[in-house]
């Protein structure tokens, strides 16, 4: 809630200027929306002529009312449909026949005069005939009547009332008696408004809940949230604050609206999962450092989140998840695994014996760079060229890793001293050794000798001679 609605808190209350409850007031909670209609669901439950079962949701700010009409009509006194945006606080609306209005505790209630529709209203059959037969009474009566009260409701009452005297007695009879009525009967319609209207804004009098009753309460609202992480504090000053975290914006919404609904002030704070992982997000972007600290985020288990990555230094390694934890309170729970480059270079040789190359390659040097050299053949190429680029986008480049790596081509080539061709050709190795097509060279089985070309069985073809 920003500052202006904490000021704002307990200082405005929705007021029923019109209609069965008319004279009922109840405060209301700035930044919260409340459902209104004839329904048991809604949050302000309105008696009325033509008011819907859900017929609009009313919040209030700072700034003004909010009116989104669901499944009833919203007018001005204008007549006009109310459209989207920020009505002044005070505007009359009217919903079905009734009138009410939105306004600070210390403005004054508007005059009946004011609550009139641009349009002249039609008067009833009864009220006409009645009207004919006492014409002369009334007049003379309605001139001697009080000052309005601020309900119109009231008012209402109050000219019926005359109207009824007029059709069975006397003109000095009815004179007496209106005006008996007038010091008397506004009083009673007010209370009897009140009395027998189901649906009464005006909170029933009883004691005030206790701590237990309230947590209870709360309690109750948080299980309809079960896929949650909600949790209910007390703050210093002996507020009640829901925290934790929501799925989605519908469920924060339905969430405001079951603690507006209760007899404590509930505040809530609560962040939507989408929320939380974009702020995990930015962090690591902000805190990867290429050469130095290499970071990505995944999920893990349940509502886990994991940091990965490697360090340059044992230093930085131990002190990230440190600093991690303080800028991300609130956003647990995170788990943190930063490679140290001892650590770095014990992974990837793991790696080489998971991939079968291990025997391949010689370790020529361990600091400041790890530095191997191998002689591979053609499959062996491709499976040490997807390892170190899988295991190079998942660590980064914290540690260099220096591979010299030769053909295995190469290698055969160098033990081939002399190809002798003709009908019936055959290789003679750098030891004397004479190797006719079917037979095994450097593990491999010679295929064909022709062309100026060697072709081994594993694909491999190196060429001799000029």
């Amino acid at each position: 809630m920003s500052g202006e609605n904490l000021e704002l808190a307990g200082a405005i209350e929705l007021r029923v200027l019109h209609g069965p409850q008319a004279g009922a007031r109840l405060p209301l909670q700035p930044g919260h929306g409340y459902t209104i209609g004839t329904g048991d669901t809604c949050a302000i439950v309105l008696g009325g002529a033509q008011v819907a079962q859900e017929h609009a949701r009313i919040s209030v700010d700072a700034e003004g009312i909010s009116v989104e009409p669901l499944e009833g009509r919203v007018l001005t006194l204008a007549g006009e449909e109310v459209q989207p945006g920020l009505l002044p606080l005070g505007t009359v609306l009217q919903f079905g026949l009734v009138k009410l209005t939105v306004a600070s505790l210390d403005d004054e209630w508007p005059a009946d005069e004011a609550l009139q529709m641009r349009s002249v209203p039609t008067e009833s059959a009864d009220e006409v005939e009645q009207d004919d037969v006492t014409d002369g009474a009334a007049a003379g009566l309605e001139a001697l009547a009080p000052t309005p009260s601020p309900s119109a409701g009231v008012q209402v009452l109050k000219h019926a009332e005359v109207r009824r005297y007029a059709v069975y007695g006397a003109v000095i009879l009815l004179v007496g008696v209106a005006v008996f009525a007038a010091m008397q009967r506004p009083a009673e319609a007010i209370a009897s408004t009140v009395e027998t209207s189901p649906g009464s804004l005006e909170p029933e009098v009883r004691p005030v809940a206790t701590e237990a009753e309230n947590a209870s309460a709360l309690a109750e609202v948080l299980k309809s949230f079960p896929k949650s992480s909600l949790a209910v504090k007390r703050t210093e000053g002996g507020a009640w604050v829901v925290e934790g975290r929501l799925r989605t914006d519908k469920e924060l919404q339905r969430l405001r609206e079951r603690v507006s609904m209760l007899e404590v002030p509930v505040e809530v704070k609560v962040m939507l999962d989408a929320e939380r992982l974009d702020l995990v997000k930015r962090f690591v972007q902000a805190q990867r450092s290429p050469g130095r600290l290499e970071l990505r985020m995944e999920p893990g288990a349940g509502d886990v989140l994991r940091i990965l990555g490697s360090a340059s230094s044992a230093e930085e390694a131990a002190a990230f998840p440190e600093r991690a934890r303080g800028e991300l309170a609130g956003l647990e729970p995170i788990e943190f695994d930063i490679l140290r480059p001892e650590q770095i270079r014990e992974r990837f040789m793991a790696r080489l014996r998971e991939a079968g190359l291990d025997g391949k390659f010689r370790v020529t040097a361990t600091e400041p760079a790890l530095e191997l050299r191998a002689v591979l053949g053609p499959q062996d190429t491709r499976i040490w060229e997807a390892l170190f680029l899988d295991f190079t986008r998942r660590y980064g480049s914290t540690l260099t890793i220096s591979a010299h790596v030769d053909p295995e081509r190469d290698a055969i080539a160098a033990n081939v001293a002399a190809v002798v061709g003709g009908a019936f050709p055959y290789i003679v190795t750098t030891s004397g050794q004479r190797i006719a097509p079917g037979g095994a060279l450097a593990g491999n089985t010679v295929v064909a000798v022709r062309d100026g070309e060697i072709v081994l069985s594993d694909g491999t073809r190196f060429r001799y001679g000029p």
